[in-house]
């Protein structure tokens, strides 16, 4: 079996040396898988050749998914979506196998791959693998739900904006209300001001009304007791004249008189 493989390659390599060219064959079906799992994407080179010191270039979508150039993996420009996922088989490649091993797959893998070999000499560099994903066990796929990635990405972008606009209006609304209550307070602090003004001004008046008729009190005791006096001067010269009066009453006797009675 080994020896066949090897007349075969032999002579293949021999068509290739007398022909010049071998063109790049990818998959005429599309290679199925579902989430989760790892897939091959195959792709070769027919009649065999040996791609070993070529570049080898695996796109999808012209997003680089895999390249090799100068007989080594150069991840330096690899998409970070592929990242630690993909692989050739290197030791397969001086017989023309170009297959990319694909690990981890997710729904976003899905799409048109291709792979290419540049520097071939041949009219066929490039040929195209078609991967379909399913969902996994318990997953619904966006496909299955009638919605592209793009309808999904979308809706998910509107429901962010949407929730970053009602936060914005909960916080310019909250802003608005503080600043409001702050009016009301200063507008409420000024009428209580004014308030306690006039009440102070009420008890001024107050006190000073009551200072004045504490005044009238005092003046009328004042001239109560004035009243009281000329009353007192009165009666004390209306008993003064009683006693001027009796004494005029009063007959005196000489000495004489009052001896020879005697």
């Amino acid at each position: 079996m080994k020896l066949t493989w090897s007349i075969q390659f032999f002579l293949c390599s021999l068509l290739v040396n007398l022909t010049g060219e071998s063109d790049v064959v990818g998959s005429h079906e599309p290679v199925k898988a579902t989430v989760g799992q790892d897939v091959i994407l195959p792709c070769h080179l027919e009649p065999p050749f040996d791609v070993s010191t070529l570049t080898v270039e695996w796109k999808c979508n012209r997003t680089i998914v895999h390249l090799y150039r100068s007989g080594a993996d150069d991840v330096h420009t690899q998409d970070k979506n592929f990242k630690n996922r993909t692989s050739l088989f290197h030791e397969e490649m001086s017989r023309g196998n170009i297959s990319l091993k694909l690990t981890n797959v997710t729904e976003l893998d899905a799409g048109n791959y291709s792979c290419c070999v540049p520097k071939l000499d041949s009219q066929v560099k490039r040929g195209n693998v078609i991967l379909t994903v399913a969902p996994g066990e318990g997953e619904t796929s966006a496909a299955g739900s009638g919605l592209s990635i793009g309808a999904i990405i979308g809706i998910v972008s509107g429901i962010v904006i949407a929730a970053v606009l009602v936060v914005a209006g909960l916080i310019v609304w909250k802003k608005y209300r503080n600043s409001g209550q702050n009016a009301g307070d200063d507008r409420g602090g000024v009428k209580f001001t004014k308030a306690k003004r006039e009440d102070d001004r009420e008890e001024d008046r107050e006190e000073d009304r009551g200072e004045d008729r504490e005044e009238d009190r005092g003046e009328d005791r004042e001239e109560d007791r004035e009243e009281d006096r000329k009353d007192n001067r009165e009666e004390d010269r209306v008993d003064n004249r009683e006693d001027d009066g009796e004494d005029d009453n009063q007959v005196y006797v000489p000495l004489n008189d009052r001896g020879d009675n005697a």
